[in-house]
């Protein structure tokens, strides 16, 4: 992978092993979710069904989707477990990797996992802004603001859509097996509380923090 992405590694990196590494490692994250989005996207585009029982209706996209989101999911908690970081990112992960197997498994929650993969549109725009923070990109270019617009916007929607989504599992209550609602419950929590702390993270930072220099 490295010697592949070699021609498009930025100059500005090259000089630090650590910031290649990491700029390489999120390169590869975000092409990962801007095909997963667009994916998510489009299956439920193609498919009302799906849209109007996110419960009960699945497709072979779907599963195919969440069988590629789970060899993500697997391969990243592989690696933070190797190199010894441990933190609330791996327990996201192994927990949407229980939730993902179990909608596999049980062939329910299918459309709902397809839906939570949706948010990895917003990722795309995310990690294009660590990618800027890596290469020093101006903070006032129109490069910049744009993605960071773009980045604020669609997290917002990420935000909606994961507390939505966390309040429909209490609706399933007795219906669902607890061993796959519960930790569907829990991830989702955890991912509701870490996007409003980075939402409000960007919002001083990108938004708020540009009023004050200007």
């Amino acid at each position: 992978t490295s010697f592949l992405l070699l021609p498009y590694t930025p100059s500005s990196v090259l000089g630090s092993s650590s910031r290649r590494m990491k700029w390489r490692t999120t390169f590869i994250a975000r092409l990962s979710a801007a095909i997963t989005g667009s994916w998510a996207v489009w299956v439920l585009c193609e498919s009302p069904s799906m849209r109007a029982d996110l419960m009960l209706t699945s497709s072979l996209s779907a599963q195919h989707l969440i069988i590629f989101s789970l060899g993500v999911h697997l391969a990243e908690a592989v690696d933070m477990l190797l190199h010894a970081k441990p933190s609330m990112l791996l327990v996201h992960h192994l927990l949407v990797i229980i939730c993902f197997a179990g909608a596999l498994i049980t062939e329910k929650a299918v459309g709902f996992a397809v839906l939570s993969l949706v948010t990895e549109v917003n990722a795309v725009f995310n990690k294009t802004r660590i990618l800027h923070l890596i290469t020093a990109t101006d903070h006032g270019s129109m490069e910049y603001i744009r993605n960071a617009w773009l980045n604020i916007f669609t997290f917002f929607i990420r935000i909606l859509i994961i507390g939505w989504m966390n309040n429909q599992c209490f609706l399933y209550i007795g219906v669902l097996p607890l061993s796959f609602l519960i930790p569907c419950t829990v991830g989702l929590g955890i991912v509701n509380i870490w996007n409003l702390s980075v939402f409000k993270t960007l919002i001083q930072k990108d938004i708020l923090g540009k009023h004050k220099t200007s």
